[in-house]
């Protein structure tokens, strides 16, 4: 019963697309409906928000709530202009951000 109303935070691996993960979900559980909070590349790993049965009504105000991304780098080097060029850096990737999908750029 419990899963009726289940939320999953999955770590998704790479290769399979989102849609055959909540897939595999639903075999696997033998649940009527599953779905996610948010299309991952299928190469790409990461956080996947996989509502089940009666909580996939969530979905669309997952959609809507806001996204923080959070990196973790390890710098083989010293850079040049050293902590500072670092902040700077990373301070210019913060905020609202266009990227063009690869289909526009052809």
């Amino acid at each position: 019963e419990y899963l009726r109303y289940g939320v999953i935070n999955l770590d998704k691996p790479a290769n399979p697309s989102s849609h055959e993960v909540v897939a595999w979900m639903r075999r696997m559980m033998r649940v009527e409906k599953t779905g996610h909070s948010g299309t991952l590349d299928p190469k790409v790993t990461g956080n996947l928000i996989c509502c089940i049965d009666r909580a996939t009504r969530l979905v669309k105000a997952q959609q809507g709530a806001g996204k923080q991304y959070l990196t973790v780098c390890r710098l083989h080097a010293a850079p040049e202009g050293g902590k500072a060029e670092v902040a700077r850096a990373l301070e210019s990737l913060t905020g609202a951000l266009f990227q063009a999908t690869s289909h526009l750029r052809r």
